[in-house]
């Protein structure tokens, strides 16, 4: 095939997708990649190397494709940079995960030294307040003596 715009049009076809699942995936129209297959637009660079991310496979794939034909060199070395890419954001994604983790263990740990430091100190106020009770009522039996000794009756 000759014009890309065909090609495009045979690939997503034989991918078995819609105009409008690639559209989303492209981040545009329907109707605006519908005039892109028909050849009403030029395809940018840009645009043909997302398309070949769609698809999954390369720009030279995409341009000299004819239907029914065995993957390219091309084709073939897109999947294995693809696959390498993938293995590196999955590398990268499982280190994230131990990261965050490693983090909420430590959130976890922390609140649990917090918890106890309050429960600690929960307790050491309780004993103040019962202390205080004491001595008030100590005061108050005082004060009452006092009382009763300064008003004999």
């Amino acid at each position: 095939m000759s014009k890309a715009h065909e090609a495009i049009r045979s690939i997503r076809t034989a991918k078995g997708l819609k105009q409008e699942e690639v559209a989303t995936k492209l981040g545009m129209a329907q109707s605006n990649y519908a005039r892109l297959e028909k050849g009403l637009t030029q395809i940018t660079v840009d645009r043909l190397e997302q398309l070949a991310e769609v698809f999954e496979m390369s720009v030279a794939g995409i341009l000299s494709y004819e239907v029914g034909q065995q993957p390219t060199t091309d084709d073939i070395n897109y999947y294995i940079n693809y696959c390498k890419k993938l293995e590196k954001q999955l590398a990268e994604s499982r280190k994230r995960v131990s990261e965050l983790e490693e983090e909420s263990y430590e959130l976890i740990e922390g609140k649990s030294d917090a918890q106890k430091a309050a429960k600690t100190k929960t307790k050491e106020l309780l004993e103040k307040i019962k202390d205080r009770d004491r001595t008030i009522q100590l005061l108050e039996k005082a004060l009452d003596t006092i009382s009763k000794s300064a008003n004999p009756r």
